[in-house]
This record gives structure tokens, C-alpha cells and sequence, in this order.
């Protein structure tokens, strides 16, 4: 972005500049310079006080008589891309002042007391400043959005699932340190959920939501109070659980996934070769919609699917969700990991940093 502070005759008297970074690991120097002469002194009379910056906001100190000119920098540092910060220029004189804006972000139009200059001069200076801070901060919060990494845990929690449910329990607090020890996921900010699901028959312990938190300990708490039980038939309520892990507070930027670990498929004969009287649900003419729908929806949220395959029961289901899935661009990722969950901490690490390289580039 970029603004020009002129006075009343057109002169460019004074310039506040910051300069766009390019490259990951921002060091970006913003040179700000101020001067102020005071109606009637002379440059050789004019004396110099003080310039004091701390990212964007800026104190002149001085009385009417004096001559304003110092360079003060302020460091900028972040992990991702910033194409634009600021760009302004400004002027401090004698006369009013004009803004002339090329930017989509307003600065506040200044107008100096005849009766007091340097005060005047040093209400102009800190408006330029606060606008320059205010810029710094959406720019700082975008950053730390991007760095964002959610991770939810959706897992099927009926009788047979116990040891994974265990497994996620026992690992969740050993996901972060492998990524972050390598310098490109360095500043990465983790955010953890578990959802559950279990059968329709399970009413209201049909599922089980923790909500995403920072401190992955928090989850890890939660799961103690997690058990695996109920189930009916042969498939499970998968779609309730999808639907529970949607209704999340997802962030827009930054990286998402969902690791679903289960070891039956959905209702309806779609989803599976199980005999009718092994589901209750068999001839559904709902499920089929729905999971279009919701696999669309996570799709679209740019959420990335993993899905960690024990048996072959859930072949057809996730071919089908592929379907639905990948219509958005999205690429389904399964892992067959058998009945081994010791390998479950390796493969959602790998997922995790498969999705943050995939997110950047999506940028």
C-alpha cells in the first residue's frame, strides 16, 4: 500500500516508508524519518530533539522553534509470506496538510493549529504511525492465522476400537515436537480436537466432542473420560461423526485436517458387502445424499481427509467418499496401518506435514 502526505503547495516534505518482504523468516527494517520546521526558524538556528518508534507509534518531543530529523527503525519478523505491508509518505510543515490515498486502507486526514506547530506536527506524525500500527497488527494476525495447524481426531468409539482410542490418548501430546524440530514448521500453532461416534442405538452416548483446544494436554484429559462401548449392527453411525467433526470452529486460513480411525463403514448397502440383516439401515436412500454432502462441505473448507484403514470393510465407503471428496480438487489419503495402532503417531506427523507444505502452496 502506499499514500502521499503533500503540503498545500505540492512540495513531498517528509516520507515514511516500509518495504514489502518477499521470503519466509520476514526481517524487514522500516525506516522512519520525521522532520518538522518550525514557522520563521532558520535550519542553521533550529536544534534536535528526540524521535522515539516502537512498531509504528511515534513521540516528537520539541518546542515551536525547533528542527525535527532523526531515523528510528522498527523490526518486523514472521514465518510466512507478506507481500504487502505498508507504503506511506507524509508531510510535516508549516501549512495544512493533504493526504493524497493510492491504498484501500484509509489514513486520517491532518490538519495542523496555526497556533501550534509542533504540537500540530506531532498529531499528524502519530496519525501516520497509528496507521502504519494498526496495518502491522492485521498483518501479524494473518500471520499467526496461517501458522495455525488444526488437527481433529475423529474416531470410532463402539467395543472393538478401545486400543486406537488408547493409542490417540497416549500419543496426542507427542505430535508437536517432531514437526516443529524441522525449520520450516518451526513457528507452526497447534489446535487439537477428538470427536466420537458410536451407533444410533448409543443415543445420547452416540457421540462424544471435545472441541479444538491449543494445549493438546486438555484432549488428552478429555479421553480419559472416553470409553469404547455400544454398536449394534456391523456398520457404525459415521456420518453423525462426520457431521459432529464439520461443525466445528474451523478457521478459514491455515492448515486443517482430519484423521478418521475406524474399523466399520457407514449405514446403507452403498457403503459395504454386509448382508441386509446385518444392517438395520441397508436399504437407506438418505446416506448416499448426505455423505455427498458432507464430503463436499470438508472439501470446500479445504480440510484434508486422512483416513487410517484397519480392515477391508471399509474399502467401498471410503471409494465412495473419494468420489464425493475429490469432485473439489481435494486428494482423499488413506494409510492402512492393519491392527498395528503403534503406527499411528509416525502417520498423522506425516500427515501434518504433508498439509502445512500443501497449504503454503495453495497461497
Amino acid at each position: 500500500q502506499e499514500a502521499e502526505t503533500r503540503s498545500s503547495d505540492g512540495d513531498l516534505k517528509q516520507s515514511v516508508r516500509i518495504n514489502p518482504a518477499e521470503h519466509d523468516g520476514i526481517s524487514a527494517a522500516l525506516p522512519v524519518r520525521a522532520s518538522l520546521r518550525s514557522k520563521g526558524a532558520s535550519p542553521e538556528a533550529a536544534s534536535t530533539t528526540d524521535v522515539v518508534s516502537s512498531m509504528g507509534s511515534l513521540t516528537l518531543s520539541g518546542s515551536d522553534s525547533v528542527e525535527i530529523s532523526a531515523v528510528s527503525t522498527i523490526a518486523i519478523r514472521g514465518s510466512l509470506r507478506c507481500k504487502q505491508i505498508v507504503e506511506a509518505t507524509s508531510t510535516l510543515t508549516d501549512k495544512d496538510s493533504i493526504i493524497r490515498q493510492t491504498s484501500a486502507a484509509p489514513l486520517p486526514i491532518v490538519s495542523k493549529s496555526s497556533t501550534s506547530e509542533a504540537s500540530g506536527s506531532h498529531i499528524g506524525a502519530s496519525a501516520v504511525f497509528n496507521s502504519i500500527r494498526g496495518q502491522l497488527d492485521q498483518t501479524r494476525q494473518e500471520m499467526q492465522r496461517r501458522r495455525t495447524v488444526q488437527v481433529c481426531f475423529l474416531v470410532d468409539c463402539t467395543g472393538s476400537m478401545g486400543q486406537w482410542i488408547n493409542e490417540v490418548k497416549r500419543r496426542i501430546c507427542d505430535i508437536i515436537e517432531p514437526v516443529q524440530r524441522e525449520p520450516e514448521f518451526s513457528r507452526s500453532h497447534f489446535h487439537f480436537s477428538f470427536v466420537g461416534y458410536r451407533d444410533v442405538c448409543d443415543g445420547s452416548q452416540k457421540l462424544a466432542r471435545s472441541g479444538f483446544h491449543e494445549d493438546p494436554s486438555v484432549i488428552q484429559r478429555y479421553l480419559e473420560t472416553v470409553q469404547a462401548f455400544g454398536g449394534g449392527d456391523a456398520p457404525e453411525d459415521v456420518l453423525s461423526g462426520l457431521d459432529a467433526a464439520l461443525d466445528q470452529e474451523w478457521i478459514s486460513e491455515g492448515t486443517k485436517l482430519l484423521v478418521h480411525i475406524a474399523d466399520a463403514p457407514c449405514h446403507g448397502k452403498m457403503f459395504h458387502s454386509f448382508a441386509s440383516s446385518e444392517d438395520t439401515e441397508y436399504e437407506s436412500t438418505t446416506a448416499l445424499p448426505l455423505a455427498e454432502e458432507l464430503m463436499g462441505d470438508l472439501a470446500e473448507a479445504r480440510v484434508d481427509y486422512y483416513f487410517i484403514r484397519i480392515n477391508a470393510s471399509t474399502d467401498r465407503m471410503i471409494e465412495q467418499f473419494r468420489k464425493f471428496y475429490e469432485k473439489e480438487g481435494q486428494e482423499l489419503k488413506v494409510y492402512s496401518l492393519g491392527d498395528d495402532p503403534s503406527k499411528l503417531l509416525h502417520t498423522v506427523v506425516d500427515s501434518v506435514r504433508t498439509s502445512i507444505r500443501r497449504s503454503r502452496l495453495a497461497k
